[in-house]
Formats: structure tokens, sequence, C-alpha cells
């Protein structure tokens, strides 16, 4: 006995009389929003300031007290994946990807000079939070690149940038001093955040 068919509204195709959806056209034909249904919104996001996991529909940060708005919290959530993509995840640690995560939405190619618009429109209390978060979110590695200097770039396995930086730093040291010292002091607390993003993240060591 032949099964019953009927003509598909959408395509005008002819399908079984039971079909909920169109082999054809592959519209539903139960009537139900089944795009909606398929959506689900993300438990938690990454705060834009501190880089914590917080609610989804979280208003203030718990974590930093900061106010957030829709517009950070998406592209945040656009630079993790990005990151997310990109990297090895197995191979950064924890509070590296954090770092990563805010370098990568608010500087352009790891460049820390070059800074992205949305960081200049942002209060003076959120830049600072956000700088915070870059520099000071792990104090052991912070401490290994003031006393280290160039030999942390080499344990990070930034090979041709240790060397570079190591031999400026003695040459210098020859032309002007032990205030060469205080410069590159300065010079690699600044930079070397941004150096080992763009090491691991975007695999380049210029």
């Amino acid at each position: 006995m032949a099964e019953e068919m009927k003509k598909c509204p959408f395509c005008d195709e002819e399908i079984l009389a039971v079909a909920k959806k169109c082999k054809h056209c592959g519209e539903w034909l139960d009537g139900q929003n089944h795009d909606t249904q398929a959506q689900q919104k993300p438990q938690t996001k990454t705060c834009p300031f501190c880089a914590e996991e917080i609610p989804a529909d979280a208003t203030v940060c718990p974590c930093c007290d900061e106010a957030l708005n829709n517009d950070s919290t998406t592209a945040d959530s656009s630079a993790n994946s990005s990151l997310s993509s990109t990297a090895k995840s197995g191979d950064i640690e924890e509070s590296w990807k954090k770092r990563f995560s805010l370098i990568e939405k608010h500087v352009i190619d790891g460049i820390s000079w070059k800074i992205r618009p949305e960081f200049q429109n942002l209060s003076n209390n959120e830049r600072v939070n956000i700088l915070k978060g870059i520099y000071f979110s792990d104090i052991l590695s912070l401490l290994s690149v003031l006393i280290f200097t160039y030999f942390y770039y080499f344990v990070k396995g930034m090979w041709q940038k240790g060397i570079v930086y190591g031999l400026a730093l003695w040459f210098g040291y020859y032309l002007f001093g032990v205030f060469a010292f205080l410069i590159y002091f300065i010079l690699f607390f600044l930079q070397y955040p941004y150096d080992y993003y763009r090491f691991k993240v975007l695999n380049k060591q210029w």
C-alpha cells in the first residue's frame, strides 16, 4: 500500500503526509520556530576589565565592580574566540590566557603602542583596570622579568628577542653606564606581555 503524500507548502514538492520537515527545501512543517529553540544563551561571559568568568546576565562585574555593557562583553567574547582558535589552549597558563584576552581586545596585532579606538574611548579608571590585568595579574612573571631581564625571554622560548635585547642592554651599558640598566628595566616591564602574546598566539617574534 502506497504511503499518503502531500505537497510541501514552501517548495511545492511531494513529501510524506506525516513528514514534519521537507526533505527538499529543509523547511519545518509543524509551525514551530526551531531556530529560536536551538539558540541557547551562554551562562557565563568574560569581564572585559579583569578577564574573570562572570554570569552572562551580570551588569556589574562581581570581581572588579566595574559596570558592564553589551558592546564591551560581546567584543570580549569575540576576542576570546579568536584566541582559542589561534593558540594551543593546553600550552598556555590560565593566567596568561586572561592577559592575552585583554591584549587581543585592546591592542592591534599585539603591538603595545597600536591601541584600538575602543580603548581610547574608555574612562581613565577603565584603562587602569585593563593595564592592571595585563601587567599585575601574575606577580611571579612580573618579578621574573624584572630580575632576569632578557634571560626571561630565553626561558619562554623567545630566543631571537632574548639575544637582541641582551646585546642591546650590554651595548647600552658600555655607552651610558648604569643608567642603561634602568631604561631597560622599564622597557622590559612595559613590553614583555605583548612580546609573549605575539610569540604564543601570533607565532611572531618581530
